[in-house]
């Protein structure tokens, strides 16, 4: 038997993380709802819709088809409800409900803000950020910019971190609430380092920086990628396949454990440094608190 808290802890998995998991990014966004092209059938014209202040679905190109989480497991994976229930627990992608906050979208390709200016990082409102979370401003320079948008017709800014592609990931604090963009394609960013048969690899920025900091280093001593979101491991993949070894410094969780067993699923030879900051969610948490 499943119990009812159970259920409710599974139909609060978002449903934007879970299609962001199986590949499927939305096209825009109008207030709470996200709108994708269907991940359940082929189309020009995006009709499947996301609430993502209910974490519900509906798919307006067929008939009575909507619900929670569960129901959009079942209908992708075409199982019944207890193989939907279980795949759900082996996904491990739990983030709580209403993650989609109005500060910004961890994983949402964010197309209807427009890029104004890149600008090297000296704002004080971000360099304050950056060394409240341990990173010293001579290390922050290095590697972030001070990025201007728009959205919705208003002025923004904040630290951009590049991508290979051209986009960024954009990282604020206002008030007490911490912003989280992605500009442009989302994708992974490579710090390149010739001749290294090495590879570390990293989820976000923050970790990233935070090692720099933890083995007082400016610059990294071979190759380094960092996937800016698990999410991007598989378009990671051919490039970490060219190392003979992958320093992992994923975040403790069970999204970077899942992103772990996947790359040694791959056969690929990889060495999970994160108990350096055993007890901690990530290498940033574990900076700033020691």
């Amino acid at each position: 038997m499943i119990s009812a808290q159970h259920l409710d802890q599974l139909k609060a998995i978002s449903i934007a993380d879970y299609l962001a998991s199986q590949g499927h990014q939305p096209l825009f966004r109008r207030g709470s709802e996200l709108l994708y092209h269907s991940p359940l059938r082929d189309e020009k014209t995006p009709s499947f819709s996301v609430n993502v202040a209910k974490n519900v679905f509906v798919d307006f190109g067929q008939p009575d088809c909507n619900g929670d989480v569960i129901r959009l497991v079942q209908l992708l994976h075409l199982c019944g409800f207890t193989q939907a229930v279980e795949y759900l627990e082996r996904l491990n992608v739990c983030l709580v409900k209403n993650s989609f906050s109005l500060s910004g979208l961890t994983h949402f390709e964010d197309k209807a803000a427009e890029l104004i200016a890149v600008k090297p990082l000296a704002h004080p409102a971000l360099i304050q950020y950056v060394e409240k979370r341990g990173i010293p401003s001579a290390v922050a320079v290095r590697y972030l910019q001070q990025v201007h948008y728009q959205h919705q017709n208003r002025p923004f800014f904040a630290l951009g971190f590049a991508n290979d592609v051209g986009g960024f990931e954009l990282r604020a604090k206002v008030g007490p609430t911490e912003v989280k963009r992605s500009l442009g394609r989302k994708w992974f960013t490579t710090l390149e380092v010739p001749g290294s048969t090495v590879v570390n690899l990293f989820e976000g920025f923050f970790d990233f920086l935070s090692a720099l900091v933890f083995y007082r280093q400016t610059a990294p001593r071979c190759t380094t990628i960092i996937l800016n979101t698990t999410a991007n491991l598989t378009k990671a993949l051919p490039a970490l396949a060219q190392y003979r070894q992958i320093n992992v410094y994923l975040d403790r969780d069970h999204a970077g454990q899942n992103t772990l067993n996947l790359l040694i699923k791959e056969g690929l030879h990889t060495i999970d440094r994160s108990s350096i900051y055993q007890n901690h969610k990530d290498f940033n948490e574990f900076l700033t608190k020691h």
